[in-house]
């Protein structure tokens, strides 16, 4: 449905522009980029408004985005269903970390597993290409490596600094948003592996067989 508005709108655009056929191509896919970003923020913020965790949610989504940007990952067959793990994640992990009572202790071990297992599988994986997208130029490759390793390393600086401030604030909600970040990184880095492209196929399947269904039962309501 994105696709297709995105594909009305650039030939709109095309057309008033006087462009060529790859100019087009380009407008459509700025177009689909902002407005598919726009509706997973949307629908982020919505959710997490309404649950009450819109900051965690946003913590973990920027966390996971940021660093898939660089490692790349597991990627679901169609942007309603990418959109929509993206909710279930960043949302239903903020949602359930929040509810969940956490001590320093505990906190300071996840970092500690969370982050060793990061910077190894970044180092061990990272890029994750796909078909649609493949990386053929090793030095391309060797680049995004270093731009996952780079970053884990800011979320590493972040995190130490989120730990400061609670030792000096004793604020719960500070721990909450550690959780937070660990366990986007802790996703980004399963969809990474084999396990990770199974689940995400897993949950694709579900979406679309759902979507699918949906539609077939809307389409026989209206016959």
């Amino acid at each position: 449905m994105i696709d297709k508005v995105c594909a009305r709108l650039s030939n709109k655009i095309g057309r008033e522009l006087q462009v060529s056929e790859n100019e087009k191509a380009v407008i459509h896919y700025g177009l689909f980029a902002i407005i598919h970003t726009s509706i997973s923020i949307g629908a982020i913020v919505l959710a997490g408004s309404l649950l009450g965790v819109l900051i965690p949610a946003l913590i973990l989504s920027v966390t996971t985005v940021i660093l898939r940007k660089y490692s790349g990952g597991a990627h679901a067959s169609s942007p309603e269903s990418c959109a929509i793990i993206g909710v279930i994640i960043s949302v239903g992990g903020a949602w359930l970390l929040s509810k969940m009572h956490w001590n320093l202790i505990v906190v300071i071990i996840s970092v500690l597993v969370i982050f060793i297992l990061g910077f190894y599988k970044v180092y061990q994986l990272a890029p994750v290409d796909s078909m649609a997208k493949p990386i053929r130029k090793q030095e391309k490759k060797e680049a995004l490596k270093k731009k996952s390793i780079f970053t884990l390393g800011v979320y590493l600086v972040g995190t130490i600094g989120l730990l400061s401030i609670y030792l000096t604030k004793q604020k719960d909600i500070v721990l909450v948003w550690v959780m937070c970040i660990c366990i986007g990184i802790f996703w980004q880095i399963l969809t990474l592996t084999p396990l990770g492209h199974l689940i995400v196929e897993k949950i694709d399947l579900f979406l679309i067989h759902t979507i699918l269904r949906r539609k077939g039962e809307c389409t026989d309501e209206k016959d």
